[in-house]
């Protein structure tokens, strides 16, 4: 390891400043932790204090969590892509890198890793090729350079801070090193992220009861019922006015204006008609029951010649419609899933079974290897490339369990095979965020799930190692440490801890609350393996997503937010949407998605007696 003081331009610093490292400690097989002390033998001056390791050996793979994937070469838009910006080393801050410090590399032997203390106190990282050495650098301090993403496709001035360390004065830090020797291409960085859920991320007890947070979720969800003279439909969530804004107290909450009716991804139509059928059963309330089969009649109105249903309903059903697999996933999944519940009902089900038959036979008959990312409603391909068709994957799964149709199963191995080959292999997932086109962590969690069904459908222990390849690949999205906010900011408010929160994607430079839904797949995992690193990264997430709800009596932007209230974007870092402002800052976008995943979990919880109240 080196260690030296760089000055504000990011050159070697000229000032005396004694740099050692001070203990040197073995935490485990693969990871040292370093003290190192920086101390000011001259006059007061501000400096970044930087440590920096190296190594030989030609790169097979490189990752900043959250930010940096290999380059992030997939997709079309403007991000921080490769090792540097028109020569210069990308260098990102703490508060965007869910690891503080953290940078990752692989060769054909061993991966490296280098990574800091999570301890409140402001880092930066970069790795670059130098000749033929790769550098690993920390830096103590908050720099984004040589340019701030600062919102989607926009660079901005870049931030430079620096140290004050007054004459005779000594500061001190704590990095560590991971070096792995590794048995398989691409994930060496495995048993890092699992120390990081066994021993360095802080677990606390969630904020509120699960049987609060039951209750709550249930509530917004029968809100959000839209009856139309057509049929039922659930809204895809409440903003101020209706519209993407900040909030005041002159504005109300309504639904939203436009793109407001979603059969899966954001607006969960068919998942919450799914919770209403278990709130029916639990009820006995015929309100629950007859929603959730008006809903579906609703939907399955849209489904054209040859088996599609739309995607979006509040667009105009024809030949040019765009319908993306992430949907049509969701579809097959979730339809399947309440046949399930209306059968043990007694309710005739038969022409929802005929509806999604049409949809699998569709995949089955006219497409091979993956599934295209978006179709138009003629069934031609509109966007060929990406990782949308993942809940494709692991709704072909619940086909072939509901079915017993051989065909199923096998469409699902070949599309699984063809993505893995792609891009999975190399931990990399792209394309499930349908907002955007870039690698992501969305896609990603489909792939867990069905290799995990997978593995229990064959017995085939391929697909239980690649769940957990792919699982780790999910927990490098997750954040273990808590960003201190400015003290007015909408996060300091509410005291929210970031420990658990999921960075968005490779050009979504914000948090959310996505984890909710992969909390199940640990579990599984844990169960399967033993391992408690998945049981712990299940405890953070959920720990996370349940944290910011509103009890009731929670005000932000002059609105009270309802019981069971929770917006979707935690702007975390120096990057914002188009109507947020500043760091720290909680949006106004009462999604659906959170509520109907919160749901899932919670009874797969209670069914499974598990619970981290």
């Amino acid at each position: 390891m080196e260690l030296f003081c760089l000055d504000k331009n990011l050159e070697v610093s000229s000032v005396h400043i004694d740099c050692c490292i001070k203990n040197e400690t073995r935490i485990n097989d693969e990871i040292v932790k370093y003290t190192v002390s920086f101390e000011n033998m001259g006059e007061d001056c501000e400096i970044i204090p930087t440590a920096q390791i190296e190594r030989e050996g030609k790169l097979n793979y490189y990752m900043i969590p959250c930010m940096i994937y290999n380059g992030n070469e997939f997709g079309n838009v403007i991000e921080p892509k490769k090792m540097r910006y028109e020569g210069k080393p990308w260098i990102f801050s703490s508060d965007r890198v869910g690891l503080p410090g953290c940078s990752i590399s692989e060769t054909a032997d061993k991966a490296v890793a280098f990574f800091s203390q999570n301890n409140g106190n402001e880092c930066s990282c970069s790795v670059f090729d130098e000749g033929e050495k790769t550098i690993h650098r920390i830096y103590f301090s908050h720099i984004e350079y040589p340019v701030r993403y600062s919102k989607r496709s926009v660079f901005s001035d870049p931030v430079i801070n620096t140290v004050l360390l007054k004459k005779n004065e000594k500061v001190e830090y704590v990095c560590y090193k991971y070096e792995y020797s590794k048995t398989k291409d691409y994930y060496g960085f495995s048993k890092l992220f699992d120390y990081a859920n066994l021993s360095y991320a802080t677990i606390r007890k969630p904020r509120y009861k699960t049987q609060d947070v039951k209750e709550w979720n249930k509530d917004i969800q029968i809100k959000l019922k839209e009856d139309k003279d057509f049929g039922v439909l659930f809204n895809i969530g409440f903003l101020p006015d209706g519209e993407h804004k900040t909030g005041s107290d002159e504005c109300e909450w309504k639904w939203r204006k436009g793109t407001k009716y979603e059969a899966g991804w954001c607006g969960q139509n068919l998942s919450i008609a799914e919770l209403f059928l278990r709130y029916y059963k639990e009820t006995n309330n015929e309100f629950f029951k007859d929603t959730a089969i008006k809903v579906l009649d609703t939907w399955f109105l849209r489904q054209h010649k040859n088996g599609l249903v739309s995607a979006l309903y509040d667009r105009e059903f024809c030949d040019s419609e765009h319908i993306d697999t992430c949907n049509e996933g969701w579809i097959v999944h979730e339809t399947l899933t309440c046949c399930s519940i209306l059968k043990e009902l007694g309710i005739n089900v038969e022409k929802y079974e005929n509806g999604v038959k049409r949809i699998c036979e569709f995949f089955v008959n006219n497409t091979s290897g993956g599934f295209p990312q978006i179709l138009n409603g003629d069934g031609s391909i509109a966007v060929k490339e990406g990782a949308a068709g993942a809940m494709l994957v692991y709704a072909f799964t619940t086909a072939y369990e509901y079915f017993g149709d051989e065909r199923y199963l096998a469409r699902c191995k070949q599309a699984f095979e063809h993505y893995w080959n792609s891009y999975l292999k190399f931990a990399v997932s792209p394309g499930g965020a349908l907002d955007t086109y870039c690698v992501d962590k969305e896609s990603c969690h489909p792939f867990v799930s069905a290799t995990i069904k997978l593995y229990k459908l064959t017995k085939d222990p391929d697909y239980l190692s690649k769940a957990e390849d792919l699982a780790h690949y999910l927990m490098s999205w997750a954040f273990y440490h808590d960003i201190e906010f400015d003290k007015d900011s909408d996060c300091a408010t509410i005291d929210l801890k970031t420990t658990g929160a999921t960075s968005v994607s490779a050009s979504h430079h914000h948090l959310d609350a996505y984890g909710a839904v992969y909390v199940v797949d640990m579990l599984e995992l844990f169960a399967l393996t033993g391992n408690k690193a998945y049981e712990n990264h299940a405890k953070i997430l959920w720990n996370f997503v349940t944290e910011y709800i509103s009890d009731g009596t929670l005000t932000m932007h002059g609105m009270k937010r309802w019981k069971g209230m929770q917006n979707e974007g935690v702007f975390n870092c120096n990057w914002g949407m188009a109507n947020s402002k500043n760091k720290g800052e909680l949006n106004d976008w009462m999604v659906a998605w959170i509520k109907a995943y919160q749901q899932k979990t919670i009874y797969y919880m209670l069914e499974n007696n598990i619970c981290f109240d």
